[in-house]
């Protein structure tokens, strides 16, 4: 790693070639976040990488001012720009000891990771919001039509729905 900062690298991260001793499911689920995780964010975060690396001290300077309360090192780190490289080994299996990552954990990870870097879980929601408004304004002059204009008894709905709509509208705002 060493002698790659010497080469002119702001950071070398360690970058696995192999996982022995994982199992498929662990091998699997951590392929599948990062390939999500890189489709939903607009910088490079590479896989297979842990948050060892070696960073000069202006990264870790820059590092050190970001004021993020959950830390994904593997993402933050890119996000600053400096330049990178990769520096691959083989992962041996463990020695000793149990994993401190289980899957509710690995779970939390993935989801604080992918809400830090991304702007499109936001996006889902706010037309969702917006969708769901907009059904709700429908039905609500539905509703209203047919209280007015028809005999079809609709008792207390349209006030039901229209105060949903309206609480779902302030909260958007």
């Amino acid at each position: 790693m060493y002698r790659n900062a010497l080469t002119g690298f702001d950071v070398v991260y360690g970058k696995r070639r192999s996982r022995t001793g994982e199992t498929y499911f662990k091998k699997a689920t951590a392929s599948g976040f990062y390939r999500l995780l890189n489709y939903m964010c607009e910088i490079d975060i590479p896989t297979d990488t842990g948050d060892f690396r070696l960073m000069s001290r202006k990264v870790v300077d820059a590092f050190k001012k970001m004021r993020e309360r959950h830390r994904f090192v593997r993402g933050m780190v890119p996000w600053l720009g400096f330049k990178s490289v990769a520096l691959e080994y083989d992962r041996a299996e463990r020695f000793a000891g149990e994993t401190k990552y289980p899957l509710k954990k690995m779970v939390t990870f993935a989801i604080n990771a992918i809400l830090s870097f991304s702007s499109k879980p936001l996006t889902v929601a706010i037309r969702l919001g917006f969708f769901t408004i907009f059904a709700g304004l429908t039905g609500g002059v539905y509703m209203l039509y047919l209280k007015l204009f028809t005999n079809i008894p609709l008792p207390g709905l349209t006030a039901v729905l229209i105060s949903i709509v309206s609480v779902s509208y302030t909260h958007l705002t």
